[in-house]
């Protein structure tokens, strides 16, 4: 098949979640013996055509709506290349007619869109939801996702997929020889990892330190709060500094905006914290989450109805309740305490991360396609 991979965004930050989505299903469909393109938003800090690691990227237009069409235009006058599958990405349900106009220059393409998250203008779900009726597919990575888009005569439409991640970066590793190539020997690593703001739980975890820390100067001594931030958002850094200045707990974080080899990291803490406060402007599936339990890290989160899709909290996680700043202090203190409860819940998230493989969850895309193109049930294996 030739597949097209459409993101309503321009895909600058090949540390966030989109890109590593689309990049990371294109190389495993390439492996399966497909031709597969990534088709992107203009962008003047990237080239036009640009190919990393086998994929090209192709970011020819801008708009949001009208990009995806433009650019298979000349995708496919250049290339000479007739698209079978159009598979477009986006969190607004409105951005579904960029993948359903790129499909219109392809009479016998399939179109297919996933919405991944939530978008922070929730009326647009009710407003727009008529819109995806306009392609052949839906997917969404969760039940509650599901059901949060109110238009009935699409629900047997949706199918439910996974976001995937790459199990084979993210894995278990010696944590303490990790600490010692890092330079944090010695010390107990408490890690969030992320965009850098309130939405991903950012303030939460800042405010939970002084209760953690509790005035114990030996305690003080022995945590560091490392955040690393997937963009070089400068100003934001100062922000959270100054935030942490007047809490008392500024000399206690590390906050890193340059490139890190994030998946030692995550294989280093002693336990990775995502207190969300909810999953809008989140992916459904937060990667990161899934990230650190195929890392065999300890991961404390937040008690969501879309988490509790993944996860078991006691079993797979532990749970504070969002926005509740006690609640979160209690949960990381809970597992600085007691390391057979952090080594019994990382056992057990581990062998659940195996299911988000993206070899799998390709497979299962690619079950989806070969289903639309024969006007079978998909099979998603």
């Amino acid at each position: 098949m030739n597949i097209v991979l459409i993101s309503s965004s321009a895909l600058t930050n090949k540390k966030e979640a989109t890109w590593l989505t689309l990049h990371s299903l294109a190389k495993e469909y390439v492996r399966h013996g497909h031709k597969v393109v990534i088709s992107a938003e203009k962008s003047s800090l990237l080239p036009e055509i640009e190919e990393t690691e086998g994929i090209t990227v192709y970011r020819l237009h801008h708009g949001k709506i009208f990009a995806g069409r433009r650019s298979l235009q000349a995708i496919t006058k250049s290339e000479n290349i007739y698209f079978d599958i159009i598979h477009g990405f986006s969190s607004s349900p409105s951005l579904v007619l960029n993948t359903f106009l790129a499909g219109r220059k392809y009479p016998k393409a399939k179109t297919i869109h996933t919405i991944k998250s939530y978008s922070k203008y929730g009326i647009l779900r009710t407003l727009f939801s008529g819109l995806l009726n306009l392609v052949d597919s839906l997917t969404v990575p969760t039940e509650k996702l599901r059901k949060s888009i109110s238009n009935n005569n699409l629900q047997e439409k949706i199918k439910i997929i996974s976001s995937p991640i790459n199990v084979q970066k993210f894995k278990p590793r010696d944590r303490e020889a990790l600490k010692e190539k890092h330079g944090y020997k010695g010390k107990k690593i408490i890690l969030y990892y992320g965009a850098i703001r309130e939405e991903k739980g950012v303030d939460a975890l800042i405010q939970a330190i002084p209760l953690i820390i509790k005035g114990d100067k030996e305690k003080e001594a022995e945590i560091e709060f490392i955040f690393a931030i997937r963009s070089n958002a400068v100003e934001k850094k100062e922000k959270y500094l100054a935030m942490a200045r007047r809490l008392g707990c500024d000399k206690d974080i590390n906050i890193i905006l340059e490139d890190l080899p994030i998946e030692e990291y995550v294989s280093m803490a002693d336990m990775v914290v995502l207190a969300y406060p909810s999953l809008i402007g989140t992916e459904g599936n937060p990667s990161c989450l899934l990230e650190s339990m195929a890392a065999k890290t300890p991961v404390i989160t937040t008690n969501l109805p879309e988490l509790r899709e993944i996860v078991e909290p006691e079993k797979d996680v532990l749970m504070a309740e969002p926005k509740d700043i006690t609640s979160l202090a209690l949960q990381i203190n809970r597992l600085l305490k007691d390391q057979q409860l952090g080594k019994r819940l990382a056992e057990n998230a581990y062998a659940k991360s195996k299911q988000f493989d993206v070899r799998i969850i390709a497979r299962q895309y690619l079950g989806l396609y070969d289903g639309l193109n024969t006007n079978q049930p998909a099979i998603l294996k």
